[in-house]
């Protein structure tokens, strides 16, 4: 069985990454629209986009047909799954438009969820009380590596007490949120955030150094500004070793402790680390292996929005601590 899924949002998400890359013979998987278009389990019916290029664009290469609105596409009959890959701060009033009208199976929405705990919360609660689950895209909940990797820290591959460092650029909510999500898996519960220092980039988003403790370790977020390069890295360091990932994330670095050739007593990082490859050329296909065992009653969501709650209950306290110290 296929099931019938809606793009809304043609832009580099959603079909733009890999939009050049052939459909049959390319095995780059990094916009929905790909990704849906080469899924065994999906159909994609539609895409929906206010910009005319971008319609005519989706149509040539998918063959389907583009609309300039979500009342338009429901149209073309009942909807499985719905994608959301519009700007952050549409995706309440677009989460409210579709469940006014429909009641898809499964909505998947682009990270951040919104830029506002308020906004948040109502779109959560919108989902609850129209009774439609709510996935989030934060995809290294999905992929194998990566899942695997959290699944491990937390079970104390590396040991406890654990200290991740994040260094980070473009902004703590529509960039650090990934980590803030992703060491929330495995550091177990939250106790107290500590807002040091802050950068407004835009109207809705900050970058911001921050110390985020928590019951197995403590995250310290350090945001880099004076930077002409993207920089999205993350060290975990513990009593057994310690592991890294760089930027690009194609690896993923794993040294666990040893003793010293030379001084006995002591323990070193080896040289060479063991290596871990994430699948970052089909990274964004995870999600929807995930939501198609879902629809069978086969699986559970990673990255629903209430295994978020942590992630959102970081991100109201920090905005709590944003408006005290700099609002008034």
């Amino acid at each position: 069985m296929k099931y019938k899924a809606l793009l809304i949002g043609l832009g580099q998400i959603g079909m733009g990454y890999d939009y050049d890359e052939n459909l049959e013979s390319s095995d780059l998987m990094l916009s929905h629209a790909q990704t849906l278009s080469k899924h065994k389990s999906f159909d994609l019916i539609g895409g929906v986009d206010k910009c005319l290029e971008s319609q005519k664009k989706f149509s040539k290469k998918f063959g389907k047909p583009a609309y300039n609105t979500y009342l338009e596409a429901i149209k073309q009959g009942n909807l499985d799954l719905v994608v959301v890959a519009i700007p952050t701060e549409s995706h309440l009033e677009m989460i409210k438009e579709i469940l006014s009208v429909s009641k898809p199976k499964l909505i998947i929405l682009e990270k951040p969820l919104a830029y506002t705990s308020d906004e948040i919360n109502s779109i959560m609660k919108i989902g609850r009380d129209k009774g439609v689950p709510l996935a989030v895209n934060y995809f290294r909940a999905y992929e194998p590596v990566h899942k695997n990797l959290s699944e491990n820290l937390a079970s104390g591959s590396l040991g406890f007490p654990l200290t991740a460092v994040i260094k980070y650029t473009n902004g703590i909510i529509n960039n650090g949120s990934h980590w803030v999500q992703y060491i929330s898996s495995f550091l177990g519960k939250l106790e107290r955030i500590d807002l040091h220092a802050h950068t407004k980039i835009s109207d809705n988003d900050f970058n911001a150094e921050i110390k985020i403790s928590f019951k197995n370790g403590t995250a310290h977020f350090l945001p880099f500004e004076q930077t002409d390069f993207y920089l999205f890295e993350l060290d975990i360091y513990g009593p057994l070793g310690k592991i890294s990932i760089a930027s690009s994330g194609k690896n993923i670095m794993e040294y666990l402790s040893e003793y010293d050739e030379n001084f006995k007593d002591y323990k070193i990082l080896p040289d060479n680390p063991i290596l871990l490859h994430p699948d970052m050329d089909g990274y964004q296909k995870y999600i929807y292996d995930e939501a198609s065992l879902f629809l069978e009653d086969k699986s559970s969501l990673s990255c629903s929005t209430e295994s978020l709650q942590t992630t959102v209950d970081i991100f109201s306290n920090l905005e709590k601590q944003f408006k005290k110290q700099f609002v008034g």
